[in-house]
């Protein structure tokens, strides 16, 4: 199996060539994609799962190519439930004077609605780790980061949820800006203000060796409003949610605060099973903030078992109440990163965390060992693993995302299949439905002819063919007649008055009009009967304009291409039957008049577009209904005695059909079935018959608005199938 890199994946994920692309598109453009564009466009929609998907792989692919440089230090994260005392616990790894700029209260005005991240001083002074943390932050969150002020009132607004934008890294990147005074505050009340993440850096961290990442309260609105909604009932929280576990990319390890009483909380257990699924490899601490001083370590390590368990905590550490005076033994002594501060007689009024999991300490008077206490987490954590634990979770997680993306575009690719092979299907039944012959039930028994000027004068050449010696005189008189709307008109009027030759050819007209026996197909009658088939949403951006023009289309360029004919000894045994039974005083006045006047009314039907404004229509009928509706004498009599001309017409008939339907694919963007497997099948009475191929050129239209058709790289799903192993074959 192959060894990767990074830079090994990038190239397969983001390059069209014949080697890597991940998918040959052929609706409604022909192109290679490759899988990260593949996944953007499965969706039209920006949230889509597939694009947050790709987002996702490009930022752990810049992680992983920054796991080393930025793992100098480990960075945690640390989040919790509303007043756990999360600012507490960040406060008290700072300086003196950066204490003062943590937002620190129990009311909502004092929560913590941003993304806030301490950092060590010297990670700052190395230009390249710096600005590729500003790199990541900015492709995380999706803003650059906003320098925290040095004015604790406008560093409270910041923490609050409300952005400077003079304080964005974009102006500085290199120092702390802020601005003058409150006037310059951008009260933006949109959600996006929640994911521009603050930042700030502070000496006392690289002494602890470590960064932190306070995390914003879940639970609340950004402006402290008396109704904010509840977890369960409100985007907001499930929109931080999603970003806790984007943020939790960037950390070695994270802390989830709370208090003794809500440590079963539904939303605690929400929280963990959020850090634990975004990065499952990390170690997981438990901090329990302000207990009170009666309840004992071994009975608050007895009440935590059953989460540590659940959730694989690493660590649990615990903070007793420094309120107070009762039972003051329980807290324990102060460490040594406050001596200074108590030798000058100040109160130390933060949390002291210490560590219950390792050696339960005293009951009565906890006594931590010093690196016990959380302070020097930084420096008990093995960098080394960590780094590497970090680097194979989010190994996984691309590994997670490349395997499921892939999946998810095989997924794709056999729904708009399956969607194209439906509306093969819906036009051939909507054309079907417009020129079957039907049975007394209603059923489909058979399809009309489509009585093309080919068929007409095809029908005319044979009777002159097979015309007895006592129709002679009339073809010699007929012989140079054309079949056009002209000629006959010509021709008929020498023989018969003008009004009769127009009544005859104005009642064949209106029989195919207006008779269930045939079918007009016109560019309206096709619209409506698409619409009602074919799946709306692929068609949503057509107006009924553009559905008339494209309707219009299909018919003209049928009209055009349609080259069927009946086969000529078919067609001329067929004929020479209607002489045969033509009677005998029709045969009298035959010979004495031009044939065209007597088969005058076949040629009808082709001025049937002039009723329509000259647009082209279709008439769909069969010989049968076709020489009744001229009322020519034998051919009733031709058809019962002779079937196959009947079967001949019905071959032809067909291949109209499957011609038809063609074009009509061909013109909506519809792709021909290239096998059997994909050809539609048409259920008649008598059984099913698959439409039948068509022999005309494939000229399929494409438009921008037409449905997706993806067919994913077999070389593509193999390439992927190494990724299943990924922590295994990643180049470190």
């Amino acid at each position: 199996m192959a060894n990767f890199s990074v830079a090994d994946l990038r190239l397969i994920l983001t390059n069209r060539s014949e080697v890597y692309a991940a998918v040959d598109q052929i609706l409604p453009t022909p192109e290679r994609l490759d899988f990260l564009e593949s996944l953007r466009r499965a969706s039209p929609l920006s949230a889509s799962p597939t694009r947050q998907r790709a987002t996702e792989i490009e930022q752990l692919l810049l992680q992983l190519d920054s796991v080393q440089q930025l793992g100098q230090s480990p960075l945690i994260a640390v989040s919790g439930l509303l007043n756990a005392g999360k600012s507490s616990l960040i406060a008290s790894f700072l300086s003196p004077s950066n204490r003062s700029r943590v937002l620190v209260g129990t009311g909502n005005q004092q929560g913590t609605h941003r993304f806030v991240l301490w950092l060590p001083a010297s990670w700052q002074q190395q230009a390249s780790v710096w600005n590729r943390w500003l790199q990541q932050l900015q492709q995380i969150f999706g803003h650059a980061p906003e320098w925290l002020s040095r004015d604790p009132q406008i560093a409270y607004a910041q923490y609050n949820g409300q952005a400077f934008a003079e304080c964005s890294t974009a102006h500085s990147p290199r120092g702390e800006d802020a601005p003058a005074n409150d006037s310059s505050v951008a009260h933006s009340k949109d959600i996006s203000t929640f994911s521009i993440p603050l930042i700030a850096t502070d000496a006392a961290l690289d002494t602890l060796g470590v960064g932190l990442i306070e995390c914003p309260d879940i639970q609340t609105g950004i402006f402290g409003s008396a109704t904010s909604t509840p977890w369960d009932e409100s985007d907001l929280p499930e929109y931080r949610r999603r970003l806790l576990a984007q943020a939790a990319k960037l950390c070695s390890a994270f802390i989830v605060v709370t208090k003794l009483r809500d440590l079963h909380d539904r939303q605690a257990e929400r929280l963990l099973s959020t850090l634990k699924d975004s990065m499952p490899g990390l170690p997981r601490i438990l901090a329990i903030n302000l207990v009170r001083r009666r309840y004992s370590p071994s009975e608050i390590m007895a009440e935590s078992r059953v989460m540590m368990e659940r959730f694989q905590i690493d660590r649990l550490y615990a903070a007793y109440d420094f309120r107070g005076e009762l039972e003051r033994e329980r807290l324990p002594p102060t460490p040594e990163e406050f001596a200074s501060q108590a030798a000058r007689g100040e109160a130390i009024e933060h949390p002291i965390f210490f560590r219950l999991d390792r050696q339960l300490p005293d009951d009565r008077a906890p006594r931590p060992a010093p690196d016990d206490y959380l302070l020097r987490l930084g420096k008990q954590l093995n960098q080394s693993e960590m780094v590497q634990a970090w680097r194979t979770t989010l190994t996984l997680q691309l590994q997670q995302h490349l395997l499921q993306g892939r999946d998810e575009l095989q997924s794709l690719s056999t729904q708009q299949q399956r969607l194209i092979d439906e509306m093969r299907r819906n036009v051939a039944e909507a054309i079907l439905s417009m020129i079957a012959v039907r049975d007394e039930a209603g059923n489909s028994v058979d399809v009309r002819l489509q009585t093309s000027k080919q068929i007409i004068r095809q029908i005319n050449d044979s009777l002159h063919r097979t015309a007895p010696w006592w129709a002679w005189p009339s073809l010699m008189v007929d012989k140079t007649v054309a079949w056009t709307k002209e000629a006959v008109s010509s021709a008929a009027r020498s023989v018969m008055p003008v009004t009769a030759m127009q009544q005859s050819l104005k009642g064949v007209k209106d029989w195919f009009k207006h008779s269930d026996r045939s079918q007009v197909m016109t560019a309206d009658r096709l619209r409506k009967e698409l619409r009602q088939r074919l799946p709306l949403e692929s068609f949503a951006q057509w107006s009924d304009e553009t559905w008339l023009e494209i309707c219009q289309k299909i018919l003209d360029r049928f009209q055009n291409e349609n080259q069927t004919l009946l086969p000529d000894a078919d067609l001329d045994s067929w004929a020479k039957s209607i002489w045969d039974n033509m009677p005998w005083r029709k045969r009298l006045t035959t010979g004495l008049v031009p044939v065209a006047t007597i088969f005058a009314p076949l040629a009808a039907v082709l001025f049937i577009p002039f009723d329509f404004g000259g647009s082209t229509v279709l008439v769909f009928a069969s010989l049968k209904e076709l020489v009744a509706a001229a009322g020519v004498a034998g051919a009733w009599a031709a058809f019962s005695g002779n079937p196959t001309p009947a079967v001949a017409e019905q071959e032809a008939a067909w291949q109209q059909y499957g011609d038809l339907v063609a074009v009509a694919m061909d013109t909506l963007g519809i792709p021909r079935p290239d096998n059997d497997t994909k050809t539609p099948r048409l259920r008649t009475s008598s059984g099913s018959r698959k439409l039948p191929t068509s022999t005309l050129t494939v000229k399929l239209e494409r438009d921008a608005t037409q449905p997706q058709l993806w067919h994913i790289r077999s070389e593509f799903v193999r390439l992927v199938d190494q990724f299943n192993n990924l922590s295994q074959t990643l180049k470190t």
